[in-house]
């Protein structure tokens, strides 16, 4: 099912049928998703939960659907095993199929699509999940808005661009790549020249092009330029699925160890120190995801806590200290009348919070030492 949430964790509305893949959110604020019922390889909704559109097509999704930069839609289909299926396409914002590409893309058994990786020219698509199976393996280079391929490289999981440069998980080979926009090979790492045991299972690169590669217990950045090592950082649990906040000030990590509950972790991403940590209790599904100034970060798990069965999503505030805005007491980022409202009930009700100056009564002072903090704004 497709759930949309609201920022206190409220249930705004359920699709039924509609929750074969991540979604994504256009700059529209349509939201687009793998199935949705009638035969549809694609659903679009807007911000109410009503369908816009639909694509029609046999396949079974393996990458996307996404947003690229241009604001169309980009994702694959297995046509390898699926012949009638588009492959590689890409579709209008508002439904219309402006490209198509079959190449014998396929994928062996995962819990769901990957995402399609974007630079400012190009789009790429994964498939065959780093190895041989029927139809062609590896990363595949196609232009923004369709055209291609262009080039193909060895590589698993989803690849991730900044700028026109390209960054691959290459297990195939042991090594995360950097390619240029013309497929030639920027640099590689591989994984034994890295603290770590094992290989990379995932890789992200935050928006200065900074490469955070997790090996085992080691957590790595890597120079965008060089892929050079900016820091490591070790852990005496096993790091999964970073994300990068948008302003680049922290990765997000998942910290796993068997028979411990599971934590989100926040790197500084200059040195590597750790800024915070939450305990959420069963391991993420996939990357996280931050909201749009940063201030929360989003992990879904798949496991349960004690007897709930249900699979759980995460709301961590990420705000670091030097962020905190105490008058912000509606926690919107914003402060307004409601914020006012929120504080008055809270001194109504003598809850401690409102005991402003902490001297244990709740009078004028409070209130004036309330709005000098509203006064002074947020960072």
């Amino acid at each position: 099912h497709l759930y949309a949430l609201s920022p206190d964790g409220g249930v705004k509305w359920i699709r039924v049928g509609a929750g074969n893949s991540s979604p994504d959110v256009g700059p529209d604020g349509k939201i687009y998703v793998n199935g949705g019922g009638g035969g549809a390889l694609v659903t679009a909704y807007n911000p109410s939960g009503d369908v816009v559109w639909q694509y029609v097509r046999t396949g079974a999704m393996i990458n996307g659907p996404n947003v690229g930069p241009d604001g169309n839609i980009y994702g694959c289909t297995d046509d390898a095993r699926i012949p009638a299926g588009p492959g590689a396409f890409v579709l209008s914002p508002d439904g219309q199929e402006l490209f198509t590409h079959q190449g014998g893309f396929n994928v062996r058994s995962i819990p769901k699509a990957w995402e399609v990786g974007f630079t400012d020219t190009q789009f790429f698509i994964t498939s065959g999940m780093g190895g041989p199976n029927q139809g062609v393996s590896g990363i595949f280079a196609f232009d923004l808005g369709g055209g291609g391929p262009n080039w193909n490289a060895t590589g698993q999981r989803t690849s991730f661009g900044v700028g026109s440069d390209v960054y691959v998980n290459d297990t195939n080979h042991s090594r995360i790549a950097a390619y240029r926009a013309d497929g030639s090979e920027k640099w590689a790492v591989g994984f034994h020249e890295l603290p770590g045991i094992g290989g990379a299972r995932d890789i992200t690169v935050g928006p200065n092009g900074t490469v955070y590669v997790p090996i085992g217990f080691w957590m790595h950045a890597l120079e965008p330029s060089d892929g050079s090592i900016r820091w490591s950082s070790p852990s005496a649990s096993q790091y999964l699925y970073p994300v990068a906040r948008p302003d680049g000030r922290f990765v997000a990590v998942a910290e796993f160890e068997s028979l411990q509950p599971t934590k989100i972790v926040a790197l500084d991403t200059q040195t590597g120190t750790r800024l915070w940590e939450q305990p959420i209790g069963p391991i993420p599904e996939w990357h996280g995801g931050f909201s749009p100034d940063g201030r929360r970060v989003y992990y879904g798990t798949s496991g349960s806590i004690g007897d709930d069965p249900a699979c759980l999503l995460f709301a961590i505030d990420a705000t670091l200290d030097d962020e905190q805005c105490p008058a912000d007491l509606v926690d919107d980022g914003v402060l307004n009348f409601f914020d006012i409202l929120a504080f008055l009930a809270l001194f109504d009700a003598q809850d401690p919070s409102a005991d402003i100056n902490a001297d244990g009564e709740f009078n004028f002072f409070d209130v004036l030492g309330y709005l000098d903090l509203f006064t002074a704004g947020c960072p």
